[in-house]
C-alpha cells in the first residue's frame, strides 16, 4: 500500500500587469431588491400617486445604474508635494 504525502503549495503572489491595473470596471447591474426598495422611496417622495409604478421603477433603475458607473472618489487625500525654494 503507498503512503499519500500531502504536500502544501504556497500560493502564487498576484501579478499585476499594466492593463489589469489600468482598465476600466465594467459596472454591475444593480440588483432587483435595491431598485424595488428605491422606487418605494421614489414612490413616497412623490406623495404617494395611484398609478405608473414603472416611473419610479424606471428612475430608480437609471439613479443605481449611474451611481454603479461612476467611480467612486478614494476616501484619503494624497499628501501635497511642496517645493521648498532657497533651501
Amino acid at each position: 500500500m503507498e503512503e499519500q504525502q500531502n504536500s502544501v503549495v504556497p500560493e502564487a503572489e498576484p501579478v499585476f500587469t499594466e492593463e489589469s491595473v489600468t482598465r476600466p470596471v465594467v459596472a454591475q447591474e444593480p440588483d432587483t431588491s435595491s431598485i424595488a426598495v428605491l422606487a418605494y422611496q421614489l414612490w413616497q417622495a412623490r406623495g404617494c400617486p395611484e398609478g405608473s409604478p414603472e416611473v419610479d421603477w424606471l428612475r430608480a433603475e437609471e439613479k443605481l445604474s449611474n451611481r454603479s458607473a461612476q467611480p467612486e472618489s478614494p476616501s484619503i487625500e494624497p499628501p501635497a508635494l511642496t517645493r521648498q525654494v532657497g533651501a
